[in-house]
């Protein structure tokens, strides 16, 4: 179970709580996996020209600063890790003989805010001394350091300094160059050639990393060898890209420890910025935020993001440009930090590094007093003690973030906060693919009739904030059992998700590319050029992808489009050309709407992804009882039972589905509906009567997953029949045939409704 908070976030400075007692909010059942953030989620990112007078040295210590800091760090639990970096890295020489910690020029017409010419010498890392218990990371020059000689003879006099200073515990990560997707086109002056592009990037760091190995070897022997945040690029806009970076090599030697990437919602001087509709706009956050989860999930989700490094944004704030008075240092500004640090969670950011610098409007504090600004706490700060004070002691009790949706209102923002509690092991957990469906039937069946009762186990079934999070959730043990497609349960061991199918629910539902006849999509595949086609999860869109290298198309021919579990209600509202769906549900709920317009049903059509793909059966969409490996290892007897009560609700389903369906209405009154009957109608041809895991269709499916790259040569599939008790059913004879007799039965019950099924002699 877990402990649960519920933060809303409004755009009045004043939320008044108390006047919507009758709002309902969809609170997640199990916790958001993808938002369990690492420890010190809330940290800082300094700017390396300002860090001496945030830090001050060891005669004078920025007591100041110190302490803000330790608050936060008190009630995180945490103390917060502190990036020293920003663009004042890549401006920084070395002179070894330089008293002065550094000595910096401002050029105004490059930059007003901080200097563009630097020198730093030895005491500049007395800085670091100040702040007890804290882990920075040093931001080493990339922008000089990769093409001119003094830079690289920086990095060779300055990592020897940086090891010693931060060994003894200090040390966070190492971080070379600051936003090299910049350097060519910096307006503050850029540092490379129109020319500068992915592949020169890649050498030039894997080169200054190189040097930096021995350099750390030779002068602090006792430190491990250097893990690194990259590739610290400002924009998804910029000409470098992150993914054909990391195509390049950039983690050639598997030493990016974390995935770091930059933010910031929009710029002090953009037009039409403004607190309300910018900063205070959720649906703005929103956007940006998962622009960068897409861009990182396109490099790591296909080869699997157990592997892949964690998330986070090594430099972020509220407007580029260091603010704007007025937005970046208002009390708005800091409820954008709470809903953009919570979202960032919720999304998959394991750490945000919040920005700052001296003099820059949107820092959470002035560490000096100057004759632009005055030492004090600014109100950025009180946002990250909020979202500090929320995620408390996650480092010891795991902490779920979830988004929680709140209608069209722009203005509002809702978060589900969890700490994780071991459930009792007296009860087995079972999360479903997606929210009660009709065709979960003899899952909810087998609990309201008594069978897991009389079977002597107890069964709590949940429900998923996300669909695409149900394997995860599984495989980490924070849920026994569930239900997920076949393709999704071989991909999941594929990422080291411990997962094993242990029984099937559906057997083989015709899935496919749904479309209306008036969206200028045929029978040929080719017909897809140029239309926006919505998928649910990842393996949609490449499975289109692959589908585009058979039939003279690219990736690039077509918009893909990411609608979840609401491909209908795209094409329905236009926002989509066709969408990949099930026979059994996406086309019975476009049917019914065509029927209600006055529209005949048969204007639904779908392109069959099996024939397309010439795989022989619909089986990679199988819907599987799934287990926990470890769950599965250590409670043998109470999966055999949980299988017994589910088989035998699958028997009354099959034997009396009318009965059936009155009885499932009943316990789910939210099944009781015309479109839930029509789909549980479409459903009852595919339910798997015996629960048996066909060999023939794991094989298939498996070269099916080695053809589209998410399964490698030597996979062995994830699955079991040793917990099913009774006498299976042969494998048919005709699998084809059937196929082609279930088409035929299957558009009989479109027209006419009821229950029909193939003959057990014939049946797949």
């Amino acid at each position: 179970m877990s402990r649960n908070v519920m933060f809303l976030l409004g755009a009045l400075a004043t939320i008044a709580i108390a006047q919507m007692p009758a709002d309902a909010y969809d609170v997640p059942a199990v916790p958001n996996v993808v938002g369990q953030p690492l420890d010190g989620f809330v940290s800082y990112s300094i700017e390396f020209a300002s860090f001496p007078e945030f830090a001050g040295n060891m005669s004078s210590p920025n007591q100041f600063s110190y302490n803000l800091l330790k608050n936060l760090g008190d009630v995180m639990g945490t103390n917060p890790y502190i990036r020293v970096g920003g663009n004042t890295q890549d401006y920084a020489l070395f002179n070894g003989s330089q008293p002065e910690a550094l000595i910096g020029i401002v050029d105004p017409n490059r930059s007003p805010d901080y200097p563009t010419s630097i020198t730093i010498g030895p005491a500049y890392f007395e800085s670091y001394n100040t702040w007890p218990g804290f882990k920075y990371s040093h931001g080493l020059n990339l922008g000089l350091g990769g093409n001119r000689s003094a830079g690289w003879q920086t990095l060779v006099e300055t990592v020897p300094l940086v090891c010693k200073t931060l060994a003894n515990g200090k040390l966070y990560i190492w971080e070379y160059g600051n936003e090299p997707d910049l350097y060519g086109v910096s307006a503050q002056g850029p540092v490379r050639p129109p020319s500068w592009d992915e592949a020169s990037f890649v050498w030039q760091w894997l080169n200054g990393t190189k040097e930096i190995r021995p350099q750390v070897k030779k002068s602090c022997p006792s430190l491990a060898e250097p893990r690194y945040m990259a590739p610290s690029f400002a924009a998804l806009s910029s000409p470098l890209k992150e993914p054909k970076t990391w195509q390049s090599g950039l983690n050639t030697n598997q030493d990016i420890e974390l995935y770091s990437t930059h933010n910031y919602i929009s710029g002090a001087t953009s037009p039409g910025v403004t607190l309300q509709g910018t900063l205070m706009n959720f649906g703005v956050t929103q956007a940006s935020v998962n622009n960068h989860v897409q861009a990182y999930n396109s490099i790591f989700k296909a080869r699997g993001k157990a592997s892949a490094p964690p998330l986070i944004f090594g430099e972020t704030n509220s407007l580029y440009n260091q603010g704007r008075p007025g937005l970046s240092n208002t009390f708005g500004a800091a409820l954008w930090g709470v809903n953009f640090n919570l979202f960032s969670a919720s999304v998959g950011f394991k750490r945000v590094h919040m920005h700052q610098g001296v003099n820059y409007r949107y820092q959470a504090w002035q560490p000096v007093d100057t004759d632009k600004a005055t030492k004090g706490t600014k109100a950025p700060y009180y946002g990250s003690m909020a979202v500090a004070a929320m995620l408390r002691n996650s480092a010891s009790q795991p902490v779920s973030v979830s988004n929680i949706a709140l209608g069209n209102d722009q203005h509002e923002a809702a978060y589900h906060i969890a700490r994780t509690i071991k459930m009792s092991t007296d009860k087995i957990t079972f999360l479903t693919n997606w929210h009660a469906t009709p065709y979960h039937a003899p899952l909810y069946l087998a609990q309201s009739k008594g069978f897991f009762a009389a079977e002597g186990i107890k069964v709590a079934l949940l429900e998923p904030n996300d669909p695409s999070d149900v394997t995860e959730i599984i495989g980490s043990g924070s849920v026994n059992m569930g239900f997920k497609a076949m393709i999704h349960t071989l991909a999941a061991k594929a990422r080291n998700f411990p997962v094993t199918s242990i029984g099937s629910l559906l057997d083989e539902p015709f899935t496919g590319v749904v479309y209306l006849r008036d969206s200028g999509i045929t029978t040929d595949f080719r017909s897809l050029k140029g239309k926006r086609i919505g998928y649910v999860g990842e393996f949609g869109k490449i499975q289109i992808d692959e589908l585009t290298s058979h039939y003279g198309l690219t990736p690039e021919d077509y918009t893909a489009v990411r609608c979840g579990m609401n491909v209908s209600k795209a094409i329905k509202n236009g926002e989509i050309d066709a969408g990949i769906g099930l026979e059994n549900v996406q086309m019975v709920e476009l049917e019914e709407w065509l029927e209600g317009q006055g529209r005949p049903k048969s204007d639904v059509q779908m392109l069959r992804i099996d024939e397309l793909a010439e795989l022989g059966c619909c089986c990679f969409c199988s819907i599987l009882y799934i287990a926990n490996d470890q769950f599965l290892a250590e409670n043998p007897d109470k999966v055999r039972a949980f299988l017994r009560a589910v088989k035998r609700a699958t028997d009354f389903v099959l034997d009396e589905p009318e009965q059936a369906w009155a009885e499932y209405v009943d316990f789910k009154p939210v099944m009781g509906t015309r479109l839930n009957r029509k789909i549980f109608e479409r459903s009852y041809a595919y339910f798997s009567r015996d629960l048996q895991n066909v060999k023939r269709d794991w094989t298939k499916v498996t070269k099916y997953g080695q053809r589209l790259g998410v399964l490698g040569a030597d996979f062995v599939p994830n699955y079991t029949n040793e917990h099913l008790e009774w006498v299976l059913d042969e494998a048919s004879e005709d699998p084809t045939g059937d196929q082609k007799r279930m088409v035929e039965l299957q558009c009989e019950v479109a027209c006419n409704g009821g229950f029909r099924r193939l003959p057990r002699a014939t049946a797949a």
